[in-house]
């Protein structure tokens, strides 16, 4: 990890204790669900060298703006829906947001949970933004806005003198705009419906679809009170820069929620979080739902060498450098594809330069499904993305894009290019690299993924 995310991290985790013990006790657990806690570079630009004075001078301007939006949430009860699929013959329950699960009928599935582990378990699925059905109410949630500004105050003056004022403002604008907005309230009325289902239902054991981020913490918050076992498995490809996922331990010795089981990939990532931990967590090193279709994979299919794919992922920034690579290589011989994050949100221009760019060159847009999509393609090219590590899974080409500028969290398995070395020169050399090390890398891949260990499963733990 860079220098500069490391001492943002230590400074924002500091700042996070800070704000937990200027809570009154009974919601002081409340401070890790903010973005001070939950440190997440693809959404906050101030973990981005280059960008961090300009963050704070954003969050400033952005007061206003969050603020009505706060009141439209208190005044249209906008705290989130939610919705249980009970399975009568299970007591242990799963929680996901709908983004990340399919319900049909009475029968939910998700690409992040063991096809066992969906059939004997309930299901909590949550919405975030909506119109809820939880018993949270306006004047709750303004009192409870009424105690984070307070408290968010009481931090202005509690800044250590090793600490830079910038990355101490930071943290705490970062916190007001968030918390004036009211997008805590959606976690908060998840706490409160799920204790108000846990008095109808036993449950033994809730699992967290999503490790480490806002909901989570709720959810393992409910538990230590409740003394229920809750856990949470690895769900996509991690990085150590991914701060979101890591606690600081200044944090974990101020209360902050954990798990009590946390299924990970290899050694490498439990040695991560056992570093923070120490023994508060038991873990268990397996393979990740999401990656298990690749334990029987085909990774030696023969390519096209000229074809090359680059990926995006939610951030405007990775969408940004992505589109710089582009127009590095639109000269180049290489036939050029780009496949955009379902969830991308383009800028204007961004969308217009992508348009042009389909008229008047060779490159297309993929919405083929993912595997199909990157068997047809020798080399991915992209900063972020997941599809990176799925493509080394599936014997492809796989390199990071850097950037001066911007903090990338692509996978430390894939080869690295700085964007301004990117050519088609550069880029064969690296391939040709690469065809001498495939099966090397295939095999250093699948380990990273767990591929060689049992496909992770709560439902079958619990029942040990």
């Amino acid at each position: 990890m860079n220098p500069y995310l490391k001492r943002v991290e230590n400074h924002w985790g500091i700042y996070s204790a800070e704000f937990s013990k200027s809570l009154p006790n009974n919601l002081s657990q409340y401070a890790y669900i903010f973005p001070s806690s939950c440190r997440n570079p693809e959404i906050e630009s101030y973990f981005h060298p280059s960008l961090r004075m300009k963050a704070i001078f954003l969050h400033i301007l952005r007061i206003p703006r969050s603020t009505l939006r706060g009141f439209d949430a208190i005044l249209r009860k906008r705290f989130g829906y939610f919705k249980i699929v009970e399975n009568k013959n299970s007591n242990l329950l799963t929680v996901a947001p709908s983004l990340l699960c399919k319900q049909v009928n009475n029968n939910v599935t998700s690409n992040y949970l063991s096809s066992f582990d969906q059939k004997n378990t309930s299901w909590l699925i949550f919405e975030d933004g909506k119109n809820t059905n939880s018993t949270l109410t306006r004047t709750e949630v303004f009192k409870l806005l009424i105690y984070f500004l307070v408290s968010l105050s009481k931090t202005l003056f509690k800044k250590p003198a090793d600490i830079p004022y910038s990355d101490w403002i930071g943290a705490l604008s970062s916190n007001l705009t968030w918390c004036l907005s009211c997008y805590w309230s959606d976690k908060i009325a998840l706490e409160k419906f799920t204790t108000n289902f846990l008095k109808t239902r036993y449950i033994s054991h809730i699992h967290c679809v999503h490790e480490f981020h806002p909901h989570s913490k709720i959810l393992w918050k409910i538990c230590s009170t409740n003394k229920i076992k809750c856990s949470s498995i690895e769900h996509a490809s991690n990085e150590r820069e991914k701060l979101w996922l890591f606690p600081t331990q200044q944090e974990v010795m101020n209360n902050h929620p954990l798990p009590s089981l946390l299924f990970v990939y290899n050694e490498k990532h439990k040695q991560w979080w056992h570093d923070i931990f120490d023994d508060l967590v038991n873990f268990q090193i397996a393979c990740g739902p999401r990656f298990a279709k690749w334990k029987c994979s085909n990774n030696l299919l023969p390519y096209k060498s000229n074809k090359v794919l680059l990926v995006t992922s939610q951030s405007w920034w990775d969408n940004e450098v992505i589109f710089q690579t582009i127009e590095k290589l639109l000269d180049s011989n290489f036939e050029l594809t780009i496949r955009l994050h379902p969830h991308s949100q383009l800028k204007k221009w961004q969308k217009k330069w992508l348009s042009n760019k389909l008229k008047n060159t060779r490159i297309e847009v993929d919405n083929s499904p993912l595997e199909k999509s990157i068997s047809n393609h020798s080399i991915i090219l992209g900063m972020c993305s997941t599809v990176l590590d799925e493509a080394l899974l599936m014997g492809r080409c796989s390199i990071k894009v850097e950037h001066d500028e911007f903090s990338s969290l692509g996978s430390s398995l894939s080869f690295s290019i700085n964007i301004n070395d990117i050519s088609e020169e550069s880029i064969n050399s690296i391939f040709s690299t690469y065809e001498d090390r495939r099966v090397e890398l295939i095999k250093i891949s699948r380990s990273s993924f767990g591929l060689e260990h049992a496909e992770a499963s709560f439902c079958q733990h619990s029942s040990k």
